[in-house]
């Protein structure tokens, strides 16, 4: 009874919102009243946008094909069978509960490091460190992925969720703060799901330029297990842009390529493209720039950057 009445004040109002799909299934905005700050790097994700974006509705003629509304929109279920589509609040996507909610559990890769727990919590790490996980709706990418052969590989979480230490949970109010503050900082993943410019102690491109008199070429190594860009649906197109630094430092775009799976442009897996130009003799540097864009474009992820000294 002692630890009842704190759940209570809390605000976690009994596990029926957790475990139920009907008009009490919980939205993410209930998870947002312990998991703060899980709940904001979703919201800025691709995930929270994976059916209310317009890119997707664009895709889909007006939501006409309902193929795809399993992994836009998935219902509360992460065993290892067929993905299926939720009928309610479809315009929270990829929502916290279709990836930890099953069998009236949440489940995570975690143990939780708490006193309190507020609702069913089970345990498996393999399957969230697994990138099997991401595959069930990234089938394309994931069979890219699986067929590379390599010890060290990097899972869809390495680099996709950066690691970060922190408490599970965090609190706004007087009596959960004190329940929190029974929780360890432990390290897991940030909620983020994006294209990220610098990853840890991973390089996922190289560049080599050589030059012979006026004629430079340009080596792009592409370092992920998987092809740039990937993806089987949508757009998605990788820019490489190649540009001259001259003696005054001025900048002259030199060349500009498309990389897109759909006229065989992509780069595969742990392979490379090579390009070559001519510059001017008072050409000191190259400045290599990946950029990744799709349907929206406004949105433009910058990959890498670097500047090669020409010798």
């Amino acid at each position: 009874m002692a630890l009842a009445m704190p759940m209570l004040i809390v605000g976690c109002g009994g596990f029926d919102r957790l475990s139920k799909i009907n008009m009490e299934y919980p939205r993410a905005e209930f998870c947002s009243e312990c998991h703060i700050d899980i709940y904001k790097e979703w919201k800025e994700s691709p995930h929270a946008v994976s059916f209310a974006s317009s890119s997707y509705r664009q895709a889909t003629n007006d939501y006409q094909f309902a193929g795809c509304i399993s992994c836009h929109a998935p219902e509360p279920a992460v065993s290892d069978g067929e993905v299926k589509s939720r009928n309610i609040f479809r315009k929270e996507g990829v929502t916290c509960s279709s990836c930890h909610l099953e069998e009236s559990k949440m489940i995570g890769p975690i143990e939780p490091t708490g006193k309190v727990a507020p609702h069913p919590i089970d345990v498996d790490e393999d399957r969230y460190r697994n990138s099997r996980f991401c595959g069930r709706c990234h089938v394309g990418t994931f069979n890219e992925w699986d067929k590379v052969a390599q010890d060290d590989k990097r899972s869809c979480q390495d680099c996709h969720m950066l690691p970060i230490k922190r408490k599970i949970t965090q609190a706004e109010h007087m009596l959960s703060k004190i329940i929190v503050a029974m929780e360890k900082e432990v390290l897991q993943k940030q909620h983020t799901f994006s294209v990220h410019a610098k990853l840890p102690d991973f390089k996922p491109f190289d560049i080599d330029v050589k030059k012979q008199n006026s004629q430079i070429k340009l080596r792009l190594a592409n370092n992920l297990p998987h092809s740039l860009p990937t993806g089987d649906f949508g757009f998605r197109a990788v820019i490489v842009d190649i540009l001259a630094i001259h003696k005054d430092k001025s900048v002259e775009p030199i060349k500009r390529v498309e990389l897109l799976k759909e006229i065989k442009t992509a780069i595969p897996p742990k392979s490379a493209a090579s390009w070559g130009f001519s510059v001017s003799d008072n050409v000191t540097a190259v400045r290599c720039v990946i950029t990744r864009r799709g349907m929206d474009p406004e949105k433009v992820d910058k990959l890498f950057e670097t500047e090669v000294i020409l010798e």
